[in-house]
């Protein structure tokens, strides 16, 4: 496969220096608890900033005969080494208001030593900072190439945190923690590369200075104590990083300060500033960088590098298998190309597309055909085809896959020379304005070969939809006239007959089936159920809905020659029935929103009353239905009523197309008469889910498009605020 630069860049940069990234990422991890723990130790000061030099040394002068330093740490802690009054020499934690002995000075704990030497130079000196070095530059071409990619996928910089479609558990979260944590992985990047440069002082802040001292000069007449030197009264803790204390009486001995912008020696007799040397901007923005990459003074800071660490060996875990699955060939032809009567071309971004294309390959051998398979890039012209299949999905902009790229100029090149028949199918998502282009791409240049027949038009399958896929293999296979094999093992599943309703003199022969499952199950309203009748190999599919008591409300209508709706009609109360459920991802309730409007005819209703028993929030939801006769009504009534009365429903509006006592109108009218309502769904959280009948939807989606206006409506669309199942 032809990586994009992009997608080669991050791949092999990754590969290369994934050992390294992964012990930099488990003891950065290790290390990132330190600063936390820092931060709430007794021994961490926060009102440094609050407390003066010379209010802190006086009191520390009470309790002790003499101070020779004071250090305030990185980590927040006021370490003093002095004489106490027995003259024994103590090194302590300070308390700044009093001066008090908080405890003695601890080592470092070995695992910290060991973490930060591993981290730091990989216990390899010179050699093994040099290494660190390179892998914090690579780690940040690798978040760049990453956050590259992430754009190419979501089309735009204002879509990068845009909704992404889940169609494989890896994909999805490394895709998700990767833009979630780009920013931060970056900030550890930059920070490490630049100290690493600091530590071979390619960066150097100014160090090597020397203070120019006219000792002659000074004054050693006047004494003043330390405390009442101005300059003391005028610095807070805060600002300090040393003070060291002079050794001796004499007037070559003095105080060094360092603070954090400059370092200052003092005279110890009056407390005058003998010379003062600024450490520049450079300094400063090295203290910066360091904190950043330690997290520390910041519990905050310090938990998110930490929970970055663990993002970094998640996207190493998650991107080999990402890998594998994008390059891994699981199925080997068993007949050389020029012998196959079949031929499957796959196009494949990352994997998905092949385990449908896998599934076609299945079932074409169980059948004892000769089926050949190949990346669509590998394309070329074989002798005994009589069916072309092509599964392909699309990449970026109306993109082909990176192992498609070539397949389009090849064929035109050099087309099959014989008469032979053919399928497209695409796969893509409606999120992306370029839904399946390629796909399309590829169907027209087929469609342009005089010795190709299309077996049906071509087939475009959104977000990975097994349900779509399943209509299109169904075809295929009777097409064929092929015995089916199931995409994957079938979950099946017992329930019981609660109750079966049937609406009295209905024209449509509606019926009502509530169904409890034998054992717990997880479906939701939107859902499939998918039963076998007898006498028949075909699954018939029905759009369910779940009630209080999380058992499914199917509606249906029985048809004088439906094998499925006439031997459902047929079952009583307490019969027994098996079926599978089949996840309809697409036609859910949406987690957020404002307002809600359903849409429906017929026995689209009952999904649609299963998404108001979801509305537990009480949320604005309208409902609108349409149905030919008055007396399908009384099926629902009831349920709508509970509904009402539970505010899960705020307004139910019904239509009628051949009622006598009614005004001949279809759920469109509706829309029509409440076109202002309509026209305020325009906002992010107001949803429209429609479900019935395909000419219903057609025409409701028609009669929205003029109402709203096309460009919003294309908007809702586009946005998927507008959910769609029709049959």
């Amino acid at each position: 496969m032809i990586l994009s630069i992009w997608r080669y860049c991050h791949l092999s940069l990754a590969l290369v220096s994934a050992i390294f990234l992964i012990i930099l990422s488990i003891t950065g991890l290790i290390l990132s608890f330190y600063p936390i723990n820092d931060k709430l130790s007794q021994f961490h000061q926060d009102e440094l900033d609050n407390i003066t030099i010379s209010s802190f040394i006086k009191k520390v002068q009470t309790h002790h005969h003499e101070i020779i330093e004071i250090n305030v740490l990185k980590n927040g802690f006021l370490a003093v080494n002095a004489l106490d009054k027995q003259g024994q020499t103590t090194k302590f934690y300070a308390n700044p208001k009093n001066g008090e002995n908080l405890g003695e000075l601890k080592k470092e704990s070995s695992l910290l030593v060991l973490s930060r030497n591993i981290h730091r130079s990989l216990l390899w000196k010179k050699n093994g900072r040099i290494i660190i070095g390179i892998v914090s530059i690579l780690l940040f071409v690798i978040a760049i190439s990453g956050g590259f990619l992430v754009l190419k996928k979501q089309l735009s910089i204002k879509n990068f945190y845009s909704k992404v479609i889940f169609d494989d558990f890896n994909k999805f979260w490394h895709l998700i923690s990767g833009r979630t944590f780009i920013f931060f992985i970056v900030i550890i990047s930059l920070t490490g590369t630049i100290m690493s440069l600091e530590r071979f002082e390619i960066i150097q802040p100014k160090n090597n200075f020397s203070h120019t001292i006219n000792y002659d000069e000074i004054n050693d007449k006047q004494i003043t104590p330390n405390h009442e030197f101005k300059i003391f009264k005028e610095l807070k803790l805060s600002e300090v990083v040393r003070i060291e204390y002079p050794f001796s009486s004499f007037k070559e001995d003095h105080y060094t300060v360092k603070l954090k912008t400059k370092e200052l020696i003092i005279n110890q007799y009056n407390g005058a500033i003998l010379s003062s040397i600024e450490f520049g901007y450079l300094k400063s923005f090295l203290d910066t960088n360091y904190n950043l990459h330690t997290g520390n003074g910041s519990i905050i800071w310090s938990v998110i590098l930490g929970v970055s660490c663990l993002a970094i060996l998640f996207f190493i875990y998650s991107g080999v298998l990402i890998t594998i699955k994008r390059r891994k060939n699981h199925k080997k032809n068993k007949y050389d190309s020029q012998e196959s009567s079949y031929l499957i071309l796959v196009g494949s971004e990352n994997g998905n597309t092949n385990r449908f294309a896998e599934h076609v390959f299945d079932t074409i051998e169980s059948n004892n055909e000769k089926v050949y398979i190949e990346q669509l890039n590998n394309y070329k012209p074989l002798k005994n085809i009589k069916q072309l299949i092509i599964l392909t999905s699309t990449y970026g902009l109306g993109q082909p896959p990176s192992n498609a790229k070539k397949f389009i100029k090849k064929f035109k090149k050099n087309p099959l020379k014989s008469s032979y028949e053919y399928c497209v199918v695409g796969f893509g998502s409606k999120n992306y304005p370029d839904f399946c282009k390629y796909a399309l791409d590829v169907s027209e240049v087929l469609n342009e070969d005089v010795n190709g027949k299309e077996i049906s038009e071509i087939c475009l399958i959104n977000n990975q939809s097994k349900l779509e896929y399943q209509k299109w293999f169904d075809y295929w296979v009777n097409y064929n006239k092929f015995e089916s094999i199931p995409t994957q093992k079938e979950d099946i599943h017992e329930f019981r007959i609660l109750n079966k309703t049937q609406a009295k003199k209905d024209p449509n022969n509606n019926f009502k089936i509530e169904l409890k499952p034998s054992r717990k199950i997880i479906f939701r309203s939107g859902d499939l159920i998918a039963f076998k009748p007898p006498k028949s190999n075909e699954e018939r599919y029905y759009s369910i809905g779940k009630n209080n008591e999380n058992n499914i409300l199917l509606s249906l209508k029985k048809h004088d020659h439906g094998l499925c709706s006439m031997y459902l009609d047929e079952l009583k109360p307490k019969e027994k029935i098996r079926a599978r459920i089949v996840n309809n991802i697409n036609f859910h309730l949406p987690i957020e929103f404002d307002n809600l409007v359903l849409i429906s005819n017929g026995t689209g209703i009952a999904p649609l009353l299963g998404m108001a028993f979801e509305n537990i929030e009480r949320k604005k939801v309208q409902m609108y239905w349409g149905a030919k006769h008055t007396q399908t009504l009384k099926l629902y009534s009831n349920i709508i009523n509970q509904l009402i009365d539970d505010d899960k429903i705020t307004e139910f509006n019904d239509v009628y197309s051949q009622s006598k006592k009614h005004k001949k109108m279809y759920v469109q009218d509706l829309i029509i008469e409440n076109q202002n309502e309509f026209k305020s769904l325009t906002h992010e959280k107001s949803y429209i889910m429609i479900c019935g009948s395909k000419e219903m939807g057609s025409d409701v989606l028609r009669t929205l498009s003029k109402v709203i206006g096309k460009s919003k409506f294309e908007q809702l669309i586009d946005k998927e605020q507008i959910l769609i199942d029709t049959y």
